[in-house]
C-alpha cells in the first residue's frame, strides 16, 4: 500500500478494475479481462467467480456484464442527494416549457456527477449519461456551481483536475475562468457554448440554500434553436424559476 492520503488496497483496486472494464467493453470474456489487467486468467477467474456469487456480475454464456447488485447501489446512492428528492416534477415542467434536454447535476470529489435528465420532445442526445462525471470547467452547470464556491474552493479544484479541453471552445486559463465566474454570478446562470460537445449550447443554474450548493440544472440544445434571442426569451426565465422552485422545496425540507 502506500503512504498517505493515496494509501490504496491493491485487491480492491483490482476488483474495480475488473467492473470498470466490464462496463467499458459492456460485457467481456475471461481472456478481455486477464489481458487488460495484465494477470493469468486463473487469477482473473478467481475475482469474476467471487463477483459473480455475490451478484455484482453475472455470466451469460462466455461473457460477463454487470449484475443487479448495482443497480441497487446506484438507485441508493442517487438518493442520498437532496436535490433528487425534490427536483423532478420541477424538472418536468422545465421541460415540458422548453421542450429541450434538461440535466440535473452535484458537485463531488471536484467534479460534475450527472444525477438525473428529462428529454423533451425536441431534445438531441449526447454523449452525457446519468451517472457519469465530467469536468465542472467546461459545462454550463459545472461553472454555474464554480461562480457559487469561493475562489479557494475553486483554487484547489483546478490544482486536483486542471482545466483540460474537452472541445476546441473549452476554456484552459484560469485566469479567464475567474472572469467568466465573475460574469455568471452577476447575471445568475452560465453559458456553455459548444464547450462540452460541438454544436450544443447550455445554460445552466445552481441550486443554493444557505449558502450551501445542492446542485445545479442546466437546459441543452443545438447551438442554431439555441441563439442569443432564444436563449434569453424563451430558456433563461423557465430555468431560473426552476432552480428557485426546487431552493423553496429544500429550504422548506431543511427547516
Amino acid at each position: 500500500m502506500q503512504d498517505g492520503a493515496k494509501r490504496q488496497v491493491k485487491t480492491a483496486v483490482r476488483v474495480f478494475d475488473i467492473v470498470d472494464e466490464v462496463q467499458q467493453r459492456e460485457g467481456a470474456r475471461l481472456v478481455d479481462i486477464a489481458d487488460a489487467l495484465d494477470v493469468s486468467k486463473s487469477t482473473a477467474h478467481q475475482y469474476l467467480s467471487t463477483l459473480v456469487d455475490l451478484g455484482y456480475v453475472r455470466k451469460v454464456d462466455q461473457e460477463y456484464t454487470l449484475g443487479h447488485k448495482f443497480l441497487n447501489h446506484g438507485i441508493h446512492a442517487r438518493k442520498q442527494y437532496e436535490i433528487t428528492k425534490v427536483c423532478r416534477p420541477t424538472i418536468e415542467n422545465l421541460v415540458e416549457e422548453t421542450q429541450e434536454m434538461a440535466w440535473v447535476t452535484v458537485e463531488e470529489q471536484g467534479k460534475a456527477v450527472y444525477l438525473d435528465k428529462v428529454k423533451g420532445n425536441r431534445a438531441v442526445q449526447t454523449l452525457a449519461q446519468v451517472g457519469t462525471s465530467a469536468h465542472l470547467h467546461y459545462l454550463a452547470s459545472g461553472r454555474a456551481m464554480l461562480a457559487s464556491m469561493s475562489d479557494e474552493d475553486v483554487h484547489e479544484i483546478i490544482d486536483r483536475h486542471g482545466l483540460p479541453a474537452k472541445t476546441e471552445q473549452s476554456i484552459t486559463d484560469a485566469d479567464q475562468l475567474f472572469e467568466e465566474l465573475e460574469e455568471i454570478r452577476e447575471r445568475g446562470y452560465a453559458v456553455n457554448d459548444s464547450e462540452a460537445t460541438p454544436g450544443v449550447r447550455a445554460v445552466g443554474a445552481s441550486v443554493t440554500v444557505n449558502s450551501d450548493i445542492y446542485g445545479a440544472i442546466a437546459v441543452t440544445g443545438p447551438e442554431h434553436r439555441l441563439d442569443d434571442e432564444t436563449l434569453e426569451d424563451d430558456i433563461v426565465k423557465p430555468l431560473l424559476g426552476a432552480t428557485n422552485e426546487i431552493e423553496l422545496k429544500l429550504g422548506y425540507q431543511i427547516e
